[in-house]
C-alpha cells in the first residue's frame, strides 16, 4: 500500500507537560486508522498539530511526499485534509445550505483577487457560479438525506444531524484525508449505530482515507482497519484491530492492570 500520511517523530511540550513524545506513524491510502487512548494521551493534540492548529516543537509531517509541518490549518485544508471537531462547530444561525455553501466557496475562491472583484461587481459568471455550487450543495444534502432541512437553521437540527452536517461540511472541501474528532461524542447508542454506517458509506462513496479518534471502543473495533494507541504522549502499539483489543499492554493503559493479573 502507498502511504498517504506519514507523521515523524512529532513532539510537542506545553509548559513542563511533554503532551506528544517522540510519535510516529502512517497512513495508506483509502485506509481507514483509529487513533486511541485514555484521557490525556495526546490524540486530539496529535489531530490538532496534523490539521495545522499547532506546531509542533520537533518532528516532520508529510501528505503525499509533501511536507505540511509548518502549514497553517487554511493551507493544510488546500493540501486535502478536512477535519471536523469534537464539539460541533457549525454555524447555527445559518441555514444548513449557507453551511455547505460556505466549504464549497472557500474551495472554489480560494481568495483570489479575480473572484473577489467578480463577486464585487455581480458578474454573470459570478452569478453561474453561485448557481453551481448551490446545485452542488443541494446535491451533497440529497446524498445524506439533509436536502429537506436545506432551509432550517443548522442549530435546530437533531443532535445527530448536527454531526452528519458537519461531516457533509468538510466533505464539500474535496478533501483526500477526512479526520474526524470524536464524532460520537453525545450520541445515543441508535445513533452511533447510524454513524458507523455513516462513515463506511462515507468512506466507499468518496473514496476517501480516513483518520478516526474516537472513545467508543466498540465503533473504534468495528470499523477500523488498523489502530494506533497513545498512551501519555507515546505511541504504544499499532496494529490491526483484534490485536489491539488483546494487547496487555493496551489494556493495561486503559485499565491500570495487565489482563492475567
Amino acid at each position: 500500500m502507498s502511504k498517504l500520511l506519514s507523521v515523524d517523530n512529532l513532539s510537542i511540550q506545553f509548559g513542563g507537560l511533554k503532551a506528544v513524545d517522540d510519535v510516529s506513524f502512517h497512513i495508506n491510502k483509502s485506509e481507514l486508522l483509529g487513533l486511541i487512548g485514555p484521557n490525556g494521551a495526546g490524540k486530539t493534540t496529535v489531530f490538532n498539530i496534523i490539521s495545522g492548529f499547532y506546531k509542533a516543537d520537533s518532528g516532520k509531517i508529510n501528505f503525499e511526499d509533501q511536507d505540511i509541518t509548518e502549514a497553517n490549518a487554511a493551507e493544510v485544508n488546500h493540501f486535502g485534509l478536512a477535519r471536523t471537531f469534537q464539539n460541533i462547530r457549525l454555524f447555527k444561525t445559518l441555514t444548513v445550505l449557507e453551511n455547505v455553501l460556505m466549504a464549497l466557496q472557500q474551495r472554489k475562491h480560494n481568495g483570489s483577487f479575480k473572484d473577489w472583484f467578480s463577486s464585487l461587481l455581480n458578474t454573470k459568471s459570478h452569478q453561474q457560479l453561485e448557481l453551481n455550487l448551490k446545485l452542488e450543495a443541494l446535491e451533497l444534502l440529497k446524498i445524506f438525506e439533509l436536502d429537506t432541512f436545506a432551509q432550517e437553521e443548522a442549530g435546530s437540527l437533531p443532535y445527530g444531524a448536527q454531526r452528519k452536517l458537519e461531516i457533509v461540511r468538510a466533505l464539500a472541501t474535496k478533501p483526500k484525508l477526512l479526520m474526524l474528532d470524536e464524532p460520537a461524542a453525545g450520541m445515543n447508542h441508535q445513533e452511533t449505530q447510524e454513524l458507523n454506517e455513516l462513515i463506511r458509506f462515507i468512506k466507499n462513496k468518496f473514496n476517501l482515507t480516513i483518520l478516526l479518534i474516537e472513545h467508543d471502543m466498540k465503533l473504534v473495533m468495528n470499523i477500523c482497519d488498523r489502530i494506533v494507541v497513545l498512551n501519555r504522549g507515546k505511541k504504544i502499539a499499532d496494529n490491526i484491530p483484534y490485536e489491539i483489543k488483546n494487547s496487555p499492554q493496551v489494556i493495561e493503559a486503559y485499565l491500570g492492570k495487565r489482563k492475567h493479573e
